[in-house]
């Protein structure tokens, strides 16, 4: 998330996010500020997470009580943002 701000791709982000709620009514969120994104060892290079990562994020939208993931890890977001 910090390197989308860097390059200046926050409205952009926030556009996207919006535009899918927008049509289908919601869009589980994992690029904020968490205990997974926060640390870099989950991350390849700026933009791409290890299979663990993407296990976590599997999990979160398959299950209601997801196994094995951090509680600050992905939210459901309904509600456009500003």
């Amino acid at each position: 998330m910090q390197l989308r701000v860097e390059e200046g791709n926050l409205p952009d982000y926030k556009r996207w996010l919006n535009d899918i709620i927008a049509v289908f009514g919601g869009v589980y969120n994992f690029m904020y500020p968490n205990s997974i994104t926060n640390d870099l060892s989950n991350y390849f290079d700026g933009h791409h997470f290890y299979p663990e990562v993407g296990n976590m994020i599997a999990e979160t939208i398959s299950n209601e009580n997801p196994q094995g993931v951090p509680e600050d890890f992905g939210m459901y977001m309904t509600e456009p943002i500003e």
